[in-house]
């Protein structure tokens, strides 16, 4: 019989607005307490080089390249009087099946 690999992997792709990664370490957290999986991430470089000091939080840290001229603006709400347009990066997801290192993954985008 063959074990298989499961595991959760997250998509934490900053914004201007959005701390994205923060977000996705409370949920690793959270996801490691709860459902007892192992947890990667997978951020764009920038955020790579600035939150190393999180690293530990995770079994496994993929930085990626991102397309910063591919835009896709979403409306972020902040409260009932807050809304702006910022870049809404999630171009990167279908490249899950060559990033994940597990054989059945639970895909969070964060």
């Amino acid at each position: 019989m063959v074990m298989m690999s499961k595991g959760i992997v997250l998509f934490a792709l900053n914004n201007e607005r959005v701390d994205y990664f923060d977000l996705a370490t409370f949920c690793a957290l959270q996801a490691k307490k709860h459902l007892k999986l192992p947890v990667t991430i997978v951020t764009d470089r920038n955020t790579y080089d600035r939150k190393q000091e999180y690293f530990d939080v995770y079994d496994k840290v993929i930085p990626i390249d991102i397309n910063y001229k591919h835009k896709s603006e979403k409306r972020f709400q902040n409260g009932f009087y807050d809304s702006v347009l910022v870049n809404y990066r999630n171009n990167a997801r279908y490249q899950i099946y060559d990033l994940t290192p597990y054989d059945q993954t639970l895909v969070i985008d964060v």
